[in-house]
This record gives structure tokens, sequence and C-alpha cells, in this order.
């Protein structure tokens, strides 16, 4: 018989969370190989959604397969431009064009694979890698994926659907699915943070805890912690050179878009732009967090940074429940609209809290999305929020943060056609801000953005 001791011991083996060191494992197996050539935001056309072996997938009408000396070229009458595969030449275009055949949304890919031989298997791999999300596509499996949450809710910049990462996109609609336990704690902070902690586990790990997502932040790779508030301080220590950074949390608090945008935001919303460093804190003297330039020893030089206020106190939290109470009540008003100013301070709260090492701003607009769709009939894109938040005075950020909401939330029911404008206003207000980059002064850069007017809307730089 076991002695209690070991009977003890086993019990401990059984409820010890393996599921949280294999996502971990998985952090660390990606670090070597993750690309690192993807834009943090995410503003690029590139195809992330991966098939799955269960999805229908169903080919572009009237593909038409030509090859020469690059490879095989698919063009078809709907697609804006060719598929080049660069791997596969004349003699394998007759089986490609009896693949696409076969995809005809019938049978899952699992099946249109099984009976295939070597040389036809390499090929529907060559095509997939090619033309799916281009000429290939899971119209079920996205549809699944947007009733959840709208992928224009979970993302900085929409374009195509197909260019968000798969298992983000799920995990995004179960936090969203759970998020009704947490709207419920409000009133309490012990089971307000639980279920706040509970809501972070399953962004990374998924509803079955194995749908594993990797946050953009570099830290991802070492510490996602899945669940764990981050409670270490930040050290910054002065020095002849300039502040240095000696241990603790920072986020990058980097100017997106251009110094010359960042004027210009701060000359429409009425106060200049912040000094550095900067202390903020609220009326009650709480403390949320220092801007400031500086770098760490392995650095290549200063940059500006934001330190989280640490350590993490009640009334941070009962801020954040104070802030979204307030927002989830004004959706429900007469006056829907009533929900922007709250919902703007719970998302500066938040991104200033820092409360997790990575995923906070996604977290943060699935909450806020979720108070914007009742209010207002849709949810809106990350855009630059959280980077702004760690910058603006308050009253500044929910002028900005209104803007956005006046800019970007659109309730119309064709889902296709929001995709369609909102990937033509990426194209647009990424061509405005590199047009500002050139400007050699800011009149100069002001005098583009009012000739610009529609895009410099859409970039914040006016009201609507």
């Amino acid at each position: 018989m076991a002695s209690d001791a070991l009977r003890a011991e086993r019990d401990r083996i059984v409820d010890f969370p393996w599921e949280v060191i294999e996502y971990l494992t998985w952090l660390r197996q990606r670090a070597a190989s993750r690309e690192g050539n993807d834009s943090y935001l995410f503003d690029e056309p590139k195809v992330r959604f991966d098939p799955k072996e269960s999805d229908l997938l169903v080919a572009e009408r009237d593909i038409r397969v030509r090859a020469d000396a690059d490879g095989l070229h698919l063009t078809a009458p709907r697609a804006a431009t060719p598929v080049v595969i660069d791997t596969l030449r004349e003699p394998d275009r007759e089986r490609v064009e009896r693949l696409l055949r076969r995809l005809d949304g019938q049978m899952p890919l699992a099946a249109v694979r099984g009976g295939l031989d070597p040389e036809q298997a390499r090929v529907l791999e060559a095509l997939l890698g090619a033309a799916f999300g281009k000429l290939i596509f899971a119209p079920v499996a996205l549809l699944a994926a947007e009733r959840a949450i709208s992928g224009i809710e979970v993302t900085r910049f929409p374009g195509s659907p197909y260019e968000l990462e798969r298992p983000y996109w799920t995990n995004m609609g179960a936090v969203r699915a759970a998020s009704d336990a947490l709207f419920g704690a409000l009133d309490d902070d012990v089971r307000f943070a639980r279920e706040l902690r509970s809501l972070h586990v399953i962004l990374l790990m998924g509803e079955d805890l194995q749908s594993y997502y990797q946050p953009a932040s570099p830290i991802s790779s070492g510490r996602a912690a899945p669940g764990r508030f981050m409670l270490t301080a930040p050290e910054v220590a002065d020095a002849p050179s300039g502040a240095v950074f000696v241990a603790g949390p920072r986020v990058s608090a980097a100017l997106v878009g251009g110094a010359l945008y960042h004027e210009l935001l701060c000359r429409s919303l009425g106060e200049p732009a912040p000094p550095l460093p900067q202390r903020f804190r609220d009326a009650d003297g709480l403390d949320w967090g220092l801007l400031v330039r500086a770098r760490a020893a392995s650095d290549t030089g200063p940059a500006p940074w934001f330190c989280p206020p640490r350590p993490i106190r009640a009334a941070h939290l009962r801020a954040l429940r104070a802030s979204l109470t307030a927002a989830d009540a004004a959706a429900r008003s007469a006056d829907p609209k009533s929900c922007l100013p709250p919902l703007a301070a719970f998302h500066q709260e938040f991104v200033r809290l820092h409360p997790f090492h990575c995923g906070n701003q996604s977290l943060a607009m699935n909450l806020i999305n979720r108070v914007a769709s009742r209010a207002l009939g849709a949810g809106m894109p990350h855009l630059f929020l959280d980077h702004l938040a760690l910058r603006l005075s308050p009253e500044a950020y929910g002028r900005a943060f209104r803007r956005a909401a006046e800019a970007y939330v659109d309730p119309q029911a064709n889902v296709a056609a929001r995709y369609l404008r909102l990937a033509s206003n990426r194209t647009r207000t990424f061509a405005l801000l590199r047009q500002l980059e050139t400007a050699s002064t800011l009149e100069q850069a002001s005098t583009m953005a009012r000739t610009d007017a529609a895009n410099a809307r859409l970039l914040l730089l006016a009201d609507a």
C-alpha cells in the first residue's frame, strides 16, 4: 500500500498544470524560427490564416494555369493579381488543374489528400502554400470565426480576413464568449481580477488549452505567463549618458507613424506633445506609470519607453471596474454613444497598467468592442490606440478614442463590404503617413493632412 506521503505526491503530479508547461515549451521552440520580418502592426497583406484538415476548401471560379520560366501562374477573372508558384513547372500543370477541380467545397481537405501519390501530395502542398487565401478559400471556417467575433475587432488595420492568425482569431472569439463572467464580477476586486486572469489564459491557450497563440510582443518568446499578473516593478537609474533600464517591465512607446504625425495629432487635440520623462498620476494621486527616454545595456540606443505602475494596487482594479461598469451601463442607456468616454478611460487605464506580460491590448480591445458592439452595432479595429494611450492626457485620449469610433465603427450588415472598405482605407491612410514622413516642417505636414482630409480623419487627425 502506498504511504500517505506518496499518495500526496501523486496528487500533486495529477494537479500539476502540464498544459502551461506544454504552451511555454511551444513558445520557446518558436522563438528560434519565428519570422522577424512580419510587421508589428500587421499592416502588410500577408496570409496568416492556415487551413485545417477538416476545412471545406473552395477554389475560385475559372482559374487558368499557365507555365513559364518562373513557374506556374494562376489567374482568375475576379483576382486582382496572379498567383505564382515558383516551385512547380509545366509537368505539374495538369496535376494543379485536377486538384483545383476537387476543391469544390464538397469534402474536407483530409479527404482531398486521401489517396494522393507523393507527386500529387507535393503539388497540393505547393498549391495551398501559394494560393490559399488568394484563390483558394475556406468560407465555412471563416464564417464560424466571424460569427464568434468579427475579425475587424481583433486586428489593428483590417484587410483580408485571411490575414489573421487562425489561433488568435479563434481564441479571441472564445474570450468574447467567456467574458460574461467578467462583466458579472464588476462589483468585486477579487472576482474581477480572477475572471480577467482566466480570460488571459483563454487568449493565449484557447478554450480547450490547445489553441496556442503567441502575441507580437518580444517578451512572449520567454515569459508569456498565461493568467499571471506581471508584478515586477521597473527599475530605471540615472547616468551621465541618460536614463538606463536596470530591470523590470517596459513597454515600447515609439512614435508609431512618425514624429510629425504625433505632433499633428497633439496639435489637433489641443495639447502639446508630452515631455519626457513624465509621471502620470490621477486626481487621487494614484500612479499610472512613467514615460521616459532610456536604454538598457542590450539596446542600440535610447528610445521612448513606458514603465507601468507597480505594485498593482486594489485602487487600479477599482478604476478599471468603475470605467467598465460605467461604459456597460451607458451602452444600455437611451444615449448609447455616452459609452465612449468611459471606454476610453478603461482602455487607457488597462494599457498603462499593463497587468500581463503580453496580450494586454488584445484583451482590452476585446472587452471594449463587446460594449461598443452592444451600444453602436459594431466594434472597431485596434489602430494605434494603445500607443496613443501611453502618451496623451486622459482628456486628449478621450477625444482621439471618439474619433476612432466615429471613423471606424460600421454596423452595416454586409461584412464583405466592410472588409473591402477597411482594406482600401488601410492602403490610403498608410500612403498619407508615408507622405507625412517626407515633410520637412510641421506646417508642410499640416498642409498635406488638410489636402487629404478624408484620410486625415482615418488617421484620427480631425473630427468626423
